[in-house]
């Protein structure tokens, strides 16, 4: 088994590495979309210089020397790991914010009226035995 050391990386790099991911764009078209970004040059050094590389350019010449960025299959495998990360979160956040609240007012309202139910029997059973 081969050891390898985790990538950790900033919200927006790990943005623009899923958009790589999913489109495989220019670099114009990574300008366009992260415009607003200062760092964008600087986030695609990091993700092609880290070890494992995570992106790489390709050019191709049929398209008159025209440069896309491509993930590699490191580059892949951190995209899945992060998606399979942020389902989790989700399902979490489903479970803790969405279903415990609706268990427990279906829990309380049986509750309330079984209460309702039982106590004038209750009542009757005490003034009976008197």
């Amino acid at each position: 088994m081969v050891s390898r050391k985790k990538v950790e990386l900033a919200p927006k790099t790990m943005e623009i590495l899923v958009y790589i991911d999913k489109y495989s764009p220019s670099n114009e078209k990574l300008k366009h979309k992260f415009g607003k970004s200062p760092s964008l040059s600087s986030r695609l050094l990091e993700l092609q210089d880290l070890n494992p590389r995570l992106i790489q350019p390709q050019m191709y010449l049929d398209l008159g020397d025209h440069t896309v960025f491509i993930t590699t299959d490191a580059g892949k495998r951190i995209v899945e790991d992060w998606m399979d990360k942020k389902r989790a979160n989700r399902k979490d956040l489903l479970q803790r914010s969405i279903l415990v609240p609706i268990i427990a007012a279906v829990v309380t309202t049986a509750l309330i009226d079984l209460l309702k139910w039982l106590l004038p029997l209750i009542q009757r059973w005490v003034l009976h035995n008197h």
